[in-house]
């Protein structure tokens, strides 16, 4: 996420707040708001941005 321009914080293990915004945040500026935060759209995108 960082690598991607959204910070989450620090590695922690949690699926805390700022990791949560982070994912919003990162779904929004992909075009996928509302997508499961850990669903296919997203684990394919977060993939995609970080290859």
């Amino acid at each position: 996420m960082a690598a991607a321009g959204f910070d989450p914080g620090p590695v922690d293990g949690y699926d805390g707040p700022r990791t949560r915004a982070a994912l919003a945040a990162f779904a929004r500026a992909e075009g996928i708001a509302g997508a499961a935060p850990y669903g296919p759209a997203m684990i394919g995108r977060l993939r995609a941005r970080a290859r």
